[in-house]
């Protein structure tokens, strides 16, 4: 087999079914596979990935900022999850938001919610209530092939929670496997275990390569944290007390493929602890009556059904029919005698139709309609009031337990190739039945020569708010942003490739989040502006030696911004809880008779955080940090008994560094310790049936 060939393999099973038709076939007409990790430099800038406009094409090329993390990549690193993963890449961060909960920050800007559309294998998960994304052990890297970014506004390809950034977790598919393959990992820290981890995945193609089957799952425990959480008002507490800041995952993929049609199903199970209580300790009402403290188990669950095909009417017109059907609990709190008592429920259902029109060899058209129906449900009306449980009365005041919101969207997108370069023009228009109207413009001229490449981007991008943003908050709207980016590449030599781009956003009305200190009330009310401007660089070193990745990324907040609750007075140029530099670098040097010597670090440049109590707040700033990591892998030969095994040991954050999760807004909320020295252990084995 050929290194392009597996490259091609792997991306066919993960990629939606009608992205599926231009790959690379034997002579039975299926997929052929080999192993990404030792394809060239050359041939991973060309891999052809569909996340940044629903159709194939090299990252170079692509209409996006791009960031792929191949599995080879992810297992060097050490990186047991998404969290850890974002860590590498070029303007994301990570910070507090409530109840020990950790989103995501890109470009200085608090992004966690409605701001960042997850996938997975191209079915959307954020969480339909709040439009949140939690990380920590939630997402794990074990039954991942790769990890694709686009490093800016999606909105106009996936609509109203795609404004700054796109994660897709492609996971390993029936061409990738062809057998089964089983991971364990456990890691331990000075005072608490980190995680222990089991993950199988399983797939199968058959009948020529026409059908593939595909499973993968995983569960376990995770602890964030070993050391003590101390409250704004001098309150402490162990966090190796009650598991109080447990995250425990669960997650099982089934995949069915025939043909030209793909039909999923996730479940997602997420479970952690948190002993934050909106600024104060969490407490549980005892049987003598007394308010004791105790971490709340907060659960996130879904469960998504995904159906999609393609049906060519014609060799260059092809219809691409979805339709998707999802359920979610996030933000579950089942104890009533807890002070975060929460207990509600989101379906959603979507029907999706487009049309891929190649008019021309040089001119491309997609243009479809979406229709999506969300129905939100208070799954205990009766308790109203307690804790944090609240109904949806200001949107229904007939039946306040239940709410309905419909949206329609329909966009079109033109990609022209002419001799000077390739342009793309298309745009974005929904109707949401709560909070209206909605367009985004998108244009982007591309050019890839032998080894240089260019990108000019702009693009519209919203965020649509959620159920709870409209519920919590009347008459909010959607938050509309204008992003500038341009990328300049250039591939040195067959093993060196570098990239640096800019970017400019700014966001108008932006949606902010609050609670009341005195009533603990939440609420969402529009602002004024915001916005962030940057720089970031990437570069990149492979050969049959190994690897090297490293980049470096700057985000400061634009003059104009004039949101208070994420400003930092001292400064006006840097956000509440984001440095204004990060430097990242990870590898891999491939040693003799299976064994590899791997590190990473991960260095955050100086923030600011609030620490002290709520009504005397008292701004801290926190110092350069730096994150370091190195473990040692071995894969057994292939030509050895024992093929098919493989052993990792490492140790995370190797410093002992306390890097705590920082709020990125006032909302009263003291930082979260973060992660000790952590010392890990990885064990697998693979098999190809027939091998």
């Amino acid at each position: 087999m050929t290194l392009r060939t597996i490259v091609v393999g792997l991306l066919w099973s993960a990629a939606p079914a009608w992205a599926q038709d231009a790959g690379v076939a034997d002579g039975a007409g299926s997929p052929v596979v080999q192993d990404i990790a030792d394809l060239s430099l050359d041939a991973l800038l060309d891999t052809p990935i569909e996340v940044a406009s629903r159709r194939k094409e090299a990252s170079r090329a692509a209409p996006a900022l791009l960031t792929v993390l191949t599995r080879d990549e992810l297992i060097a690193s050490g990186a047991r999850d998404l969290s850890d993963v974002l860590m590498l890449v070029p303007g994301f961060t990570q910070h507090l938001d409530v109840q020990s909960t950790i989103g995501i920050g890109f470009r200085g800007l608090w992004a966690h919610e409605g701001k960042v559309l997850l996938m997975v294998d191209g079915v959307e998960m954020t969480e339909l209530l709040y439009a949140t994304n939690q990380l920590g052990m939630h997402w794990l890297t074990n039954t991942l092939e790769r990890v694709e970014i686009i490093r800016g506004p999606g909105s106009a390809v996936y609509g109203g929670t795609a404004e700054l950034a796109v994660i897709n977790l492609v996971t390993r598919g029936a061409a990738e496997l062809e057998g089964f393959e089983v991971q364990g990992r456990y890691g331990q820290m000075a005072s608490t275990f980190s995680d222990r981890t089991l993950s199988i995945a399983a797939g199968k193609t058959l009948l020529k390569g026409d059908l593939g089957l595909s499973v993968t799952g995983y569960f376990g425990e995770g602890n964030r944290s070993g050391r003590e959480y101390r409250t704004h008002a001098g309150e402490s507490f162990s966090l190796t007390q009650q598991r109080a800041s447990a995250t425990d995952p669960g997650q099982a993929n089934l995949a069915v493929k025939w043909k030209d049609f793909t039909f999923r199903l996730l479940v997602d199970d997420y479970r952690g602890n948190s002993v934050d209580g909106l600024g104060a300790l969490a407490t549980r009402r005892n049987e003598a009556g007394d308010d004791v403290v105790t971490p709340g188990r907060i659960v996130y669950r879904t469960l998504a059904a995904d159906a999609r095909g393609q049906v060519h009417l014609r060799e260059n017109v092809t219809l691409l029919p979805r339709v998707h059907l999802r359920w979610q609990q996030p933000w579950r709190v089942g104890d009533l005698n807890s002070s975060l008592f929460f207990n509600k429920a989101v379906a959603r259902g979507l029907a999706s139709l487009a049309v891929n029109w190649g008019i021309t060899q040089a001119v491309d058209l997609l243009a479809g309609v979406d229709f999506t129906l969300d129905h939100g449900y208070v799954v205990r009306p009766d308790l109203a009031g307690t804790g944090l449980h609240t109904d949806f009365a200001s949107l229904n005041p007939q039946d306040p337990s239940r709410v309905t919101i419909w949206n329609v969207a329909t966009y079109a997108q033109v990609q022209w190739e002419t001799s000077l370069a390739e342009v793309t023009v298309g745009g974005r228009f929904e109707y949401n039945s709560q909070a209206g109207p909605s367009f985004v413009p998108r244009i982007a001229v591309t050019k890839s020569f032998e080894r240089l490449n260019v990108k000019l981007l702009y693009s519209g991008a919203f965020r649509a708010p959620s159920i709870e943003n409209l519920s919590l908050g009347q008459g909010v709207k959607p938050e509309r942003a204008g992003v500038g980016e341009a990328e300049l590449g250039y591939q040195l030599n067959d093993w060196a490739y570098a990239a640096v781009s800019a970017f400019v956003i700014d966001v108008a009305q932006p949606i902010v989040y609050g609670v009341d200190p005195v009533t603990q009330v939440e609420a969402y009310r529009n602002f004024g502006n915001m916005g962030s401007r940057g720089l970031e660089f990437e570069a990149r070193l492979k050969g049959s030696a190994g690897f090297l990745r490293a980049t470096y990324s700057l985000a400061e907040l634009s003059p104009g911004s004039d949101v208070s609750a994420y400003q930092v007075e001292a400064t006006r140029s840097q956000a509440l809880g984001f440095p204004t530099h990060k430097v990242t670098a990870w590898g891999r040097l491939k040693l003799p008779v299976g064994f590899s010597l791997n590190g990473s670090a991960v260095v955050l440049g100086s923030r600011y955080a609030i620490v002290g109590a709520p009504d005397v707040p008292a701004l801290t700033r926190l110092p350069w940090t730096a994150v370091l990591g190195v473990n040692a892998g071995w894969d057994c030969p292939q030509d050895w008994v024992l093929k098919g095994l493989s052993v990792t040991l490492g140790v995370n954050n190797l410093l002992d560094q306390n890097v705590p999760f920082v709020q990125a807004y006032d909302g009263g909320g003291a930082p979260l310790p973060g992660r000790e020295r952590d010392f890990f252990v990885r064990l697998g084995y693979s098999r190809r049936l027939g091998d």
